[in-house]
């Protein structure tokens, strides 16, 4: 299996493949890096199956997610990651169009990339130091050595299990996100205001905004339209145990979150790149 060297830099995800040194960037890390919010990505991403929006992503034009993903045997956490290529044409593309995030990235990474192309130019390699390892000259020596390599070992082990532990605790809650959009567990509105984590937009306020929107009726029931139609809501009949009484209670789908993700952003909401779970 094809595995993967994983590095984490101000938030932003980096990924190879240990067999083929090919490169690439977790789609939130990219996002981040743009100073935008993933689901700006998504949708730039869905743009191009069908058009460029701008010369510079023309190449990637008719590309589906799976052309411009990173494959490899192994997996990690579900997180879609984008080949090293692509992620260098957005970060221009958005560069382009005046975000300083992406301009500051773009040149970040510009710097590493045209020193490395300077140094093939001229055929430059990396001076190889050379070690003489020292012999043990008795049987005291030897078994120090021997001792010294054993705890060297041992503390390595400690070092490269803690690092992993640390990675599954730091894993960004946006890939949580992820998971959740790409699976079939229906969502409480209570859950999705949780999962957005927008200032001051509880499920209350949340109800609020949508009826606002047009998308529920005065009972929180969605209009047919985000239910039948297009699968966005759905509602579930629950029965109240004091008194018997049914009553409906409205259930977000993976795609109506990512939906009511993109109102609220449209609206100017500020979603954290950090995405609670």
């Amino acid at each position: 299996m094809n595995s993967l060297t994983i590095s984490t830099q101000n938030g932003i995800q980096f990924f190879t493949v240990n067999a083929t040194g090919e490169g690439g960037m977790s789609q939130s890390g990219l996002a981040r890096a743009c100073g935008l919010g993933e689901s700006t990505i998504r949708y730039l991403i869905e743009t191009l199956r069908s058009k460029s929006p701008s010369p510079i992503l023309e190449p990637f034009a008719g590309k589906d997610l799976e052309d411009l993903t990173l494959r490899s045997e192994a997996e990690y956490h579900n997180v879609t990651i984008l080949k090293d290529v692509f992620c260098a044409a957005v970060l221009t593309h958005y560069a382009q169009q005046g975000r300083v995030e992406a301009a500051k990235s773009l040149g970040a990474f510009a710097a590493i990339g045209i020193r490395v192309y300077i140094q093939k130019i001229t055929g430059w390699k990396a001076p190889i130091e050379e070690i003489k390892p020292q012999l043990p000259t008795n049987y005291l020596s030897a078994l120090k050595a021997l001792v010294l390599a054993v705890e060297e070992k041992q503390a390595l082990v400690l070092k490269v299990f803690e690092s992993e532990q640390k990675v599954i605790e730091l894993t960004p809650k946006a890939q949580e996100y992820d998971v959740i959009c790409n699976s079939d567990k229906l969502l409480t509105m209570a859950q999705v205001a949780k999962i957005l984590n927008v200032k001051n937009m509880g499920r209350t306020k949340l109800f609020e905004f949508l009826r606002d929107e047009g998308i529920l009726q005065a009972n929180n029931d969605p209009y047919q339209k985000f239910a039948d139609e297009d699968g966005q809501f759905t509602i579930k009949v629950k029965t109240n145990p004091h008194n018997k009484e049914a009553y409906n209670v409205t259930l977000v789908t993976p795609k109506g979150l990512s939906f009511i993700k993109r109102r609220l952003e449209k609206k100017g909401y500020i979603i954290p790149s950090n995405l609670a779970a």
